[in-house]
């Protein structure tokens, strides 16, 4: 399924993540490849059930519930996206991807502060998470801390020169 989804093929890709979870319906993996090619399609409902059949199958799948925080921004329901985030950070609190995906929610929020909070506690979960620069520089841009918005998009340009959002 992966390889046809990679070649653009989705009913391909689709038919065969349905036959390796009846052959496997205890893969995890599975469902959340199957859940990414729905939700990419737009097709919101069904990844959420797909992801959440995945969370059945392995209760310790964060993957499964970052995955479902993701479809609930894309349904402009914050409150549900981040109380699926904090799902996957309480499965794994080092899983600094969710952290970040509840500071940038912060962020389209207007909360400003918290979303830099947030964001260091992402970085401090993982150093070489380093895409964290860039967003806590957004976030003093928009409170008109320039000196410190520049401060953090340089870090991020230092550990990523080819991001091209730091610039």
């Amino acid at each position: 399924g992966v390889i046809y989804r990679a070649q653009g093929e989705n009913k391909k890709a689709y038919d065969c993540y349905i036959k390796a979870i009846n052959l496997n319906p205890k893969n995890y993996m599975t469902y959340n490849n199957l859940g990414n090619l729905l939700k990419d399609t737009k097709n919101y409902k069904a990844a959420l059930k797909v992801y959440a059949d995945g969370i059945k199958a392995n209760p310790k799948n964060y993957h499964g519930y970052n995955n479902i925080g993701m479809v609930f921004e894309k349904l402009n329901d914050d409150e549900k996206a981040i109380s699926a985030y904090k799902n996957a950070v309480r499965v794994n609190p080092k899983f600094e991807k969710a952290v970040n995906n509840i500071g940038v929610i912060l962020y389209k929020q207007k909360k400003y502060l918290q979303a830099i909070d947030i964001f260091k506690i992402a970085f401090n979960i993982n150093p070489s998470y380093t895409e964290v620069f860039s967003n806590i520089g957004a976030c003093y841009n928009k409170l008109k801390m320039h000196e410190k918005a520049i401060e953090n998009l340089e870090k991020a340009i230092k550990f990523n020169p080819k991001n091209a959002g730091a610039y």
